[in-house]
């Protein structure tokens, strides 16, 4: 009974993958306009030619017949009389899923489509968000993008007076094509400048129904300075295992008109839409608060949060940038944020308790929760050591009243200068000795995190409950190393990419 059994489990399965008909999906671009790919049946066996069309380039797909799931193929780019250029050098199967009767949408020469990435060990409860297809830590998405070469080619070579430009944009991922016309693309960043690899920020017009999966616009992160380009990833994901809200963020691969441009970090843009989708958790219904940018353009004008005043004009506006009003008069944006200043200025840390004075102020624990990863990770080039790339965010939701006052919470950006990357100092000293303030003083860091007995009590209990938990190497190594598997090649491809026509320095990693 046991054999007859077992022989009509295998006739089953037989039944449902030898004889299905399987569609193969491959994102590739050719050597030349009418060049095309194809996808090689069995080890050595016929090839079969591809197609795609003005919808879905550069993915190419075809119906094989009679084909299983679990039969071994591979993608062959095809010169324009259908010849085979390159065959890839691995085999691919889909006996995992035996009654499969597609590929996912697969990258030509890239044997990974989705890497299973372990997580990073949560030390509190996640920050709620809204879902989206767009950031798949395991999926290296391809972005295509046509538009005017000149234009595209000007903005390039003289980043710093380019002005934005329209180009067609496509989005492919493993299981997706979304395509949007006439979007604008317009250079990113202020150091990154400094490359000859330029950062981009992609608009959608919402108002023409332009649509991004809820994003109406998104940055990519060019990682010039990283050789890894993993570290702002990292730190991203850190932040999300200790349950603040933040960009997210996931690696794609760039093309303008058939030509790469490289390999980016997509992230969130944080404004209007971010403040809906990450710290509304997706609730339209929310009125937003104020919404303050804070950089540091030079060494000694900071966004560092010292009261200087009651009036506006006392505050650089290159290192405070309003993005959103809330309720502040449009004659005097800068209203709640000066009062947050004024409270801190007036708190008296070894006369006042700092829970309590703080808490009906702003999310304490989220605060902490980001200096402390800003001393963890070395973020030199944030608000701990430079009084820079933070936002500020009165959240109207946020308080125990009934109805809530809102309280102010910190939201980090930025964070290519993190894990060493650029770091001033050789070595990571102690949280005490971390910042010199005695020539610039930042505020939040001197009063509530050093001379406060009782926030400098949970700020060490906060270091100690993430160095416990994600800060460290078992928690960390497992998704480093996912992620340098998943990135190996595409990093390579990115390198090999010849910037030499443009202005900036040139990274000679090998």
């Amino acid at each position: 009974m046991t054999t007859r059994s077992t022989l009509l489990l295998g006739l089953a399965f037989l039944a449902t993958s030898a004889f299905a008909d399987m569609t193969y999906y491959v994102v590739g671009y050719p050597d030349t306009e009418t060049g095309s790919f194809g996808v090689q049946i069995d080890n050595n066996g016929p090839i079969t030619k591809l197609v795609t069309s003005s919808s879905t380039f550069p993915l190419w797909s075809i119906l094989v017949p009679g084909v299983s799931a679990t039969t071994p193929y591979k993608y062959v780019k095809l010169d324009p009389a259908g010849n085979p250029i390159v065959f890839e050098s691995f085999t691919r199967s889909l006996a995992v899923d035996p009654t499969a009767i597609q590929t996912a949408y697969e990258v030509f020469d890239r044997e990974v489509t989705d890497m299973k990435v372990p997580l990073v060990p949560l030390v509190y409860e996640p920050w709620e968000m809204s879902k989206t297809k767009i950031f798949d830590d395991g999926v290296i998405a391809t972005i295509h993008l046509t538009g005017d070469t000149e234009r595209w080619e000007g903005i390039l070579k003289a980043p710093m007076e380019a002005q934005p430009m329209n180009a067609n944009f496509r989005y492919i991922n493993d299981k997706l094509v979304h395509s949007v016309d006439n979007i604008t693309i317009a250079v990113s960043g202020k150091s990154s400048m400094e490359f000859n690899k330029q950062a981009i920020k992609l608009e959608f017009d919402t108002k023409a129904n332009q649509t991004f999966f809820s994003r109406p616009s998104i940055k990519l992160r060019s990682e010039s300075s990283d050789p890894t380009m993993i570290r702002e990833k990292l730190y991203i994901d850190v932040l999300n295992a200790v349950g603040v809200p933040t960009q997210q963020g996931a690696w794609v691969r760039v093309f303008m008109n058939s030509k790469p441009v490289g390999l980016y970090l997509m992230v969130d843009d944080i404004g209007n839409s971010f403040l809906k989708q990450t710290v509304h958790h997706g609730d339209g219904g929310v009125v937003r608060g104020s919404l303050w940018q804070m950089n540091a353009p030079e060494v000694d004008r900071q966004g560092d949060l010292k009261y200087l005043g009651p009036t506006e004009d006392t505050y650089p506006k290159d290192c405070y940038k309003m993005k959103t009003l809330g309720g502040n008069p449009v004659t005097a944006p800068m209203t709640q944020l000066i009062q947050l200043m004024k409270s801190l200025e007036d708190f008296k840390p070894l006369e006042m308790n700092g829970g309590t004075y703080w808490e009906s102020l702003i999310d304490v624990d989220g605060f902490l929760r980001n200096m402390a990863m800003e001393y963890l990770a070395g973020s030199w080039d944030a608000y701990w050591w430079s009084g820079s790339n933070y936002f500020l965010y009165f959240n109207p939701s946020l308080g125990t009243d009934n109805p809530p006052k809102g309280k102010w919470q910190w939201i980090s950006t930025d964070f290519d200068g993190t894990f060493g990357d650029g770091d001033p100092t050789d070595t990571l000293t102690t949280y005490q000795a971390y910042a010199d303030f005695s020539k610039h003083d930042r505020p939040m860091i001197t009063k509530l995190i050093m001379q406060s007995p009782d926030l400098n009590k949970r700020f060490e209990q906060t270091l100690k409950d993430i160095v416990s938990y994600a800060f460290k190497p078992e928690a960390l190594f497992p998704r480093l190393e996912a992620y340098e598997k998943m990135l190996e090649k595409d990093v390579a491809w990115d390198d090999s990419i010849d910037r030499s026509g443009y202005p900036g320095k040139t990274n000679a990693w090998t």
